[in-house]
C-alpha cells in the first residue's frame, strides 16, 4: 500500500509542477506593458471612402462644418444631414427634384400660411424669401423665416406647436437638383441658431470624385 501512495505521488507532482510552471509565464506576459504607440510603415493609397466619411450621406456627398454644441443624428430618406439642436430644434439638409417656388407653398402652409409665389425666384417679395448670398459653388441661395402655428404629420400623427418656427435655405444647385437646409424648432431656439444656419449653409461643399465624371 505505501508503494501504491509513494508512485500516485510520483505522478502527480509532476502535474502540479507544470500547472505552476504555466501560470508563472501567463503572469509574466500578462504583466507585459502594452505599447501605448504603434508605428505605422506603410500606407495605402486614399479612395473615395476616406473623404469625409462621417459626414457624408448615401445618396449626395455633402462636407459639412457643424457647430459644435449641434448634435448629428442619423440620416433618414429625406434627411442626408440630420441635427438635433437645443431641447426642441432640428436641422436637415435634404436634396430634392423640384422647384423653389413648390417648396416655399409647401413650407408656408404647414404654418397654415398661404402665399403668392412668382414663376422666377428674382420677383419674390423680401417679406416671402430673399435671395441672401451663394453657396456649393457659388450658387444663389435664398432665405425663408416663417413663424406662428406649427402643423404637420410625421407618420399618420398630426404634430402641433404654437409659436413655432423655420428658418429654411433653399438653393437651385443645378437644373435637376434642389437643396434645402431646414431648422424647425421654437422661435426662442432657432432665432439664436439662425446666423450658426446661415454660416452652416455657406461652409458647405459639394464632393466629388474622378470616377463619377466615368
Amino acid at each position: 500500500m505505501k508503494k501504491h501512495h509513494t508512485h500516485a505521488r510520483t505522478q502527480i507532482f509532476p502535474f502540479l509542477r507544470n500547472i505552476a510552471f504555466l501560470s508563472a509565464i501567463l503572469l509574466t506576459v500578462g504583466c507585459e506593458e502594452i505599447p501605448k504607440e504603434v508605428e505605422i510603415t506603410h500606407q495605402r493609397e486614399l479612395c473615395k471612402f476616406d473623404e469625409n466619411e462621417a459626414l457624408r450621406g448615401a445618396v449626395n456627398r455633402f462636407k459639412a462644418k457643424q457647430p459644435i454644441h449641434w448634435r448629428r443624428l442619423a440620416e433618414t430618406k429625406n434627411r442626408i444631414l440630420n441635427y438635433r439642436v437645443g431641447e426642441n430644434t432640428e436641422v436637415a439638409l435634404g436634396s430634392f427634384r423640384g422647384s423653389v417656388k413648390s417648396n416655399i407653398i409647401r413650407w408656408y402652409g404647414q404654418y397654415g400660411q398661404t402665399v403668392t409665389v412668382p414663376n422666377t425666384t428674382e420677383e419674390l417679395k423680401p417679406g416671402i424669401m430673399v435671395k441672401h448670398g451663394t453657396m456649393i459653388g457659388n450658387s444663389d441661395y435664398y432665405l425663408l423665416d416663417i413663424k406662428g402655428k406649427f402643423e404637420t404629420s410625421m407618420g399618420g400623427v398630426t404634430v402641433k406647436q404654437d409659436d413655432w418656427s423655420t428658418v429654411g435655405i433653399i438653393c437651385q444647385y443645378n437644373d435637376e437638383e434642389l437643396i434645402t437646409i431646414k431648422m424647425t424648432g421654437p422661435t426662442s431656439e432657432t432665432a439664436k441658431e439662425k446666423k450658426n444656419l446661415i454660416k452652416f449653409a455657406e461652409d458647405l461643399k459639394f464632393i466629388t470624385f474622378p470616377e463619377d465624371k466615368q
